[in-house]
């Protein structure tokens, strides 16, 4: 039998904000642009960003409209999972779950 990962989505969210201050694992992130500006998002294992950033920053061309990553295994993450996200017009989801 396979084992699934059932994640947790956040509400839209367009500024920069702690989406969970539990342990968990970070299972992906999608990014709206306004279409015509570029978005630049950071990700990190923290209340704020002086904690380890759990990836390499992302960035969606505005024109793109939409873009992200979807991890096949989730990234655990302890202190919290914190959102940086830059550009006028922007949105995001991010997909997660509680450590166990």
């Amino acid at each position: 039998m396979a084992l699934t990962q059932v994640y947790k989505s956040s509400d839209r969210q367009s500024d920069n904000t702690n989406i969970t201050t539990n342990p968990g694992y970070f299972g992906g992130i999608i990014i709206e642009t306004d279409g015509s500006t570029d978005v630049v998002v950071n990700i990190y294992d923290s209340t704020d960003t002086s904690g380890t950033q759990l990836i390499p920053q992302i960035t969606v061309t505005g024109s793109d409209h939409y873009g992200g990553v979807i991890f096949p295994k989730p990234i655990p993450f302890v202190t919290a999972l914190r959102v940086e996200a830059s550009g006028t017009g922007n949105g995001y989801v991010v997909y997660y779950t509680d450590m166990p």
